[in-house]
């Protein structure tokens, strides 16, 4: 009920506006009678003040004036002013203020009873919300109906279409996918948005949103409501209602308030099914990647489970997330940041299976040919786009060659070997097929350590042993390009220090860093000792 509508009351029928047409068209809530000005205690917006001015009686200028002002700011919408009791006339400056904030002011007589006045005020109020809780219960009762159905999502959005007469549309944010009961209405951008106001009986936060359709070569003007569906981890999910020639009603909002929350729980259920599926999916992968499964016709059976039994060719690829600070990086939960990898490293022309693992995903791909190995340019550009926002963050991506299902496992082992050589001696966002390796294919196939060490210098190694911070700087200014002042940067020591360090290193090792042969000696032992620790 609008303010305006008071006077159609029948006890207010022979009262008159003195003061705010303004506030005419302001929402009535509820009554209550003023005998005190602590009104920042008990008013409300839209409430309707009675009163005798008995309290107004004798106050100062800026006493009243500071009264309004809380009136105004709490949303007060009328006064009904009773005069010839206590007071005989409306001041001239209520009238003034009430005219300025734009409170509407009626006088009624003092025959009126406040009785007659709270009960007409209520009546349709009371009715109103009645008929609102009504509703709610009605269709909430139609909603568990639709339930035992058990219908698909384009069908229950169809039911709701039914019952306000607006199009719905579902939208899966990280997917980039929607279910809706008008194609027409896919495409749009939005031209302006703006939160609408929670009313008491509105659990879910809404937006209108004015929007600009393109439909074929046409464009026309709407307006949507957009309610984000919470509570399902890392799916993000935005309800559309796109209204036309009308907005929808408070009836309506009863409608969508159940089917935000009928459409909750679907997806609460269909996200925990995909959960266990992929889960499972996730550990048979596992098994396959790290040879666990030993009969071929049990990988064969795996391999059509997992969808990539149509070629002959496979490939691993690895890619391993990292914190700067390296502080906590296996503890920190990668699931967001890798199930966007997921959606966004799906390409049409190759089938993929996808293992999580705390901070890595690991992806077998089925390939045509054996010359057909996956493009490091476009999974490194996909990657790339996923991690711009996640500034504290860094990746590596490995690959294996391509291999016959036979040497699934191989091909495993060749990317985490490859994974290895980038933690160690490779930049921040690189990429690294297990070909490129080079020598590291030697060194990783070290398997123990006198083994290892026996590629390096005897004279190197005691040097390790007897001056290891004498090594580490050597090894810093090898990896500098015999830098003095990237050397010092690195180690935060002055360059002088460096100078000293390097001349003592030449004292004791020998060493000339003018003959290819010394350096390619220490550069070899800093790797091996790097891949032995």
């Amino acid at each position: 009920m609008k303010a305006l509508n008071l006077l159609r009351l029948e006890p207010l029928k022979k009262a008159r506006i003195i003061s705010g047409e303004a506030g005419c068209d302001k929402k009535i809530t509820g009554v209550n009678v003023l005998e005190a000005l602590d009104i920042e205690n008990w008013g409300k917006q839209g409430q309707v003040i009675l009163t005798s001015l008995f309290a107004f009686k004798d106050l100062s200028e800026k006493t009243l004036i500071d009264f309004f002002k809380k009136m105004e700011a709490i949303g007060i919408s009328a006064i009904i002013v009773k005069v010839d009791r206590f007071v005989h006339h409306v001041p001239e400056l209520m009238i003034e203020r009430c005219h300025l904030h734009g409170i509407l002011l009626i006088q009624i007589d003092k025959d009126v009873k406040y009785e007659s006045i709270v009960l007409a005020i209520l009546e349709p109020i009371i009715n109103k919300n009645v008929a609102l809780l009504n509703r709610y219960y009605e269709i909430h009762s139609e909603i568990t109906q639709i339930a035992l159905k058990m219908p698909s999502i384009q069908a229950i959005l169809e039911e709701f279409k039914q019952m306000i007469h607006f199009d719905f549309t579902l939208l899966n944010m990280l997917k980039k996918t929607q279910v809706t009961t008008n194609s027409d209405l896919s495409h749009y951008h939005i031209v302006k948005k703006q939160a609408i106001k929670q009313e008491k009986y509105m659990f879910y936060s809404y937006k209108r949103r004015e929007v600009i359709y393109t439909i074929g070569n046409d464009q026309r003007h709407g307006s949507q409501i957009s309610v984000q569906i919470p509570c399902l981890e890392h799916d993000e999910y935005e309800l559309i209602i796109h209204e036309w020639s009308h907005h929808v009603s408070e009836e309506d909002f009863m409608v969508l308030e159940n089917a935000v929350k009928f459409l909750q729980m679907e997806l609460l259920k269909k996200y925990a099914l995909s959960q266990n599926i992929y889960q499972q999916k996730n550990n048979i992968l596992n098994d396959v990647l790290n040879n666990r499964v030993q009969e071929e016709k049990d990988v064969d059976d795996i391999l059509e489970y997992l969808n990539i039994d149509k070629y002959d060719y496979y490939q691993v690829a690895i890619v391993k997330l990292y914190q700067k600070d390296q502080v906590d990086t296996l503890q920190k939960d990668y699931t967001k940041i890798l199930k966007k990898m997921r959606y966004q490293l799906k390409v049409p022309t190759n089938r993929f299976a996808y293992m999580e693992n705390t901070n890595r995903i690991v992806l077998l791909a089925n390939l045509r040919e054996v010359d057909q190995s996956l493009n490091e340019k476009n999974i490194n550009d996909t990657i790339a786009q996923v991690m711009r926002t996640y500034k504290k963050d860094y990746y590596h991506i490995s690959m294996s060659s391509v291999v016959r299902k036979e040497a699934i496992h191989r091909a495993n082992t060749e990317a985490l070997k490859t994974q290895k050589i980038l933690d160690l001696f490779y930049p921040e966002n690189s990429v690294l097929n297990y070909q490129q390796l080079g020598i590291y294919k030697l060194l990783l196939d070290l398997d123990k350590l006198d083994q290892a060490k026996s590629f390096i210098s005897p004279n190197i190694v005691m040097f390790k042993e007897h001056h290891p911070e004498l090594f580490d700087t050597l090894s810093v200014f090898i990896d500098t390009q015999q830098s003095y002042t990237k050397t010092a940067e690195r180690l935060f020591l002055h360059h002088k220090t460096i100078r000293y360090r390097i001349d003592k290193v030449k004292e004791l090792l020998s060493i000339n860093f003018d003959h290819p042969e010394d350096v390619l000696q220490i550069q070899i032992a800093t790797r091996l000792f790097k891949l032995l620790h």
